[in-house]
């Protein structure tokens, strides 16, 4: 193992668990779900990021201009502008967003949505098949161009929305991630 892909894998695992704890809750809250239909044009979230939070964008500017800040004990950095996104890095390059409620795609897909609805908006997405004897989850992946949105779900629910690097949500779900 690399000591760039062992970077990747820490930085991956700890924006895994922040994103986790982040959204804890909000898979069966009906009001983070009903926010999220209700205002389908506020806190859209597209496959490149969220506005002024877009994936490829430094590490650097980040810090600039959304005060992307990483506190003594936290997992990994946080937007606190935007605490619904949870960011991974790749050399300092933003490759990833975790999406928590109230963040949605533009059709209205958020964490705690049924996996029909995904389906029902994204007719091409590829299945992914989580391994078996495993606590992965299956997933959707929707290839944009070389970026993706990438559903994790129970097989009825959406459990984590992840946006960002094609390549990258490829490499997340084939290797997993850890804990913080």
């Amino acid at each position: 193992m690399t000591m760039r892909y062992a970077l990747l894998v820490g930085v991956v695992t700890a924006a895994l668990t922040g994103g986790a704890l982040a959204g804890y809750g909000a898979l069966n809250n009906p009001e983070s779900q009903a926010q999220a239909q209700a205002h389908p044009g506020d806190e859209v979230v597209t496959s490149t990021g969220l506005p002024g939070i877009e994936v490829g964008a430094p590490r650097v500017d980040l810090v600039r201009t959304q005060g992307l800040a990483q506190g003594p004990g936290d997992c990994a950095p946080r937007l606190p502008e935007q605490p619904a996104a949870s960011p991974v890095f790749d050399d300092d390059e933003l490759v990833l967003l975790w999406a928590n409620p109230p963040l949605h795609t533009a059709d209205g897909v958020a964490v705690g949505s049924p996996v029909d609805d995904v389906t029902a908006s994204y007719p091409d997405a590829e299945v992914l098949t989580a391994p078996a004897e495993t606590y992965q989850f299956d997933g959707l992946l929707v290839p944009v161009d070389d970026h993706a949105y990438l559903f994790l779900h129970d097989g009825e629910h959406v459990q984590k929305l992840i946006v960002g690097s094609q390549e990258h949500a490829r490499q997340l779900f084939s290797n997993g991630f850890g804990t913080c």
